[in-house]
């Protein structure tokens, strides 16, 4: 009963975007208008993939006739279907130097400061932590010049460019906070595949304003056809942007409860997504439940994985938190399968040379060691967390050995994070 994504959508975008290495092809020019002289500039364009991420094409301008420059990156994939942020610690230089990714439509925000640069202001492209600071720092002296000298307001800018600069020498730590509600941007992870305590990725569903800011018209939810008990309604390929069709459809699960199948696909570019969501809302109790995996019946569970349940598998030490995937109804073997081939088989770095041997080596080793799992030769603990208590793993047995299920009442954090804290069942109006 697996139900997983499609590789179709990375195949064809292979013949465009090839993986980031010493042999990219040459970069593509083209003869542009420059918006400061309006004199013909050139535009180079490189398309490429970034590993833990996806499709970039990373644009830059140059006007040999005034010297006029910029740079700016677009994501060559879709728009997500949810919006996401990331939230970083910078304490020391490995910070700074961070890789970041960041689309058209993204926000910055430094919360000690209140310093926001709003949705769609700025392109900072592919740059780094420092990067993002620096140009920060340089469109506020920019700013301070082009105003009258002793200007109310300009005392204050200078002295928030001095507390850049601080920022900048590590002198005291921050947190940098990249909002994108297309979901395209990217804080490197230093731990990867385990979690990196310093980085913290939240995704969230985007307000119809946010929809229109990324250029995305949502069609409307209302069922356009009946046939049985599937229903039938239209949708937009998030990948190529044509028109398609989502089949949904209500199942009873057995021990669990009415879960929400969904199905698209594109008949244009081949592209096809399932998920799963619950039908009932929000459990008034969490869940964890811990499977031992001990050979192929094991494997062969059904799984239901919310959008909402973290993963971890602690003799890999490996943690896959809740932002990381989207609800799947899968088995078990289709979920590590999953996760090796996000992390191992399609990742770039894994088969390039653009990165250091130890990381590469280390991601390698984790893909044989999920061979050997999905092989049944090698036991794990297989760990699903779900504060909102809307995952399962199936049952073979009663009593079942290998199966714990512990119920748990959530944390305020968790409250916060599922959006019921303020949440107003009655006496609403």
């Amino acid at each position: 009963m697996a139900a997983e994504t499609s590789t179709t959508s990375r195949q064809n975008a292979s013949v465009s975007f090839p993986n980031i290495s010493g042999d990219n092809p040459e970069v593509t020019e083209i003869e542009s208008l420059c918006v400061a002289c309006e004199r013909n500039g050139t535009t180079r364009l490189l398309m490429v993939k970034i590993p833990f991420y996806k499709e970039v094409i990373v644009s830059s301008f140059s006007c040999d006739h005034c010297g006029y420059s910029d740079t700016a990156s677009m994501a060559g994939q879709k728009i997500q279907e949810e919006g996401v942020e990331h939230s970083l610690l910078v304490t020391d230089e490995k910070d700074l130097n961070r890789t970041v990714v960041m689309s058209d439509v993204a926000a910055v925000r430094i919360p000690e400061l209140e310093f926001e640069a709003p949705y769609g202001r700025q392109s900072f492209g592919i740059t780094t932590v420092e990067g993002v600071i620096t140009r920060a720092k340089d469109l506020l002296q920019k700013y301070v010049v082009a105003r009258t000298p002793g200007e109310e307001g300009m005392d204050k800018i200078n002295q928030f460019v001095e507390q850049l600069d601080l920022y900048l020498a590590l002198k005291k730590p921050f947190h940098l906070v990249i909002d994108d509600p297309s979901g395209n941007c990217f804080v490197e992870n230093l731990h990867a595949p385990s979690v990196d305590p310093a980085l913290t990725v939240r995704t969230y569903q985007r307000t119809p304003d946010m929809d229109a800011l990324c250029g995305f018209e949502r069609p409307p939810a209302e069922e356009v056809n009946e046939s049985g008990e599937v229903m039938v309604f239209p949708a937009t390929c998030f990948v190529c942007g044509a028109g398609c069709q989502t089949n949904m459809k209500t199942v009873d699960v057995p021990h669990f409860k009415e879960i929400l199948i969904m199905s698209t696909v594109c008949d244009k570019c081949g592209w096809k997504n399932n998920e799963a969501k619950p039908a009932s809302g929000i459990e008034d109790e969490g869940v964890e439940i811990d499977l031992h995996v001990t050979g192929k019946d094991d494997l062969n569970r059904d799984v239901i994985k919310s959008s909402t349940c973290a993963l971890r598998i602690p003799e890999l030490d490996f943690d896959m938190l809740a932002s990381d995937h989207s609800s799947r109804y899968s088995t078990v073997e289709g979920l590590i399968s999953n996760i090796k081939d996000e992390l191992v088989t399609n990742n770039p770095f894994v088969q390039g040379d653009s990165s250091d041997s130890g990381k590469t080596d280390k991601l390698r080793d984790f893909g044989l060691i999920l061979d050997e799992v999905m092989a049944g030769n090698r036991q794990i603990h297989f760990i699903l967390n779900d504060p909102a208590g809307n995952s399962f793993i199936q049952k073979l047995e009663d009593p079942d050995t290998n199966l714990q299920i512990h119920r748990f009442k959530r944390t305020p954090e968790q409250d916060d994070d599922l959006c019921i804290t303020d949440m107003k069942t009655v006496n609403y109006d």
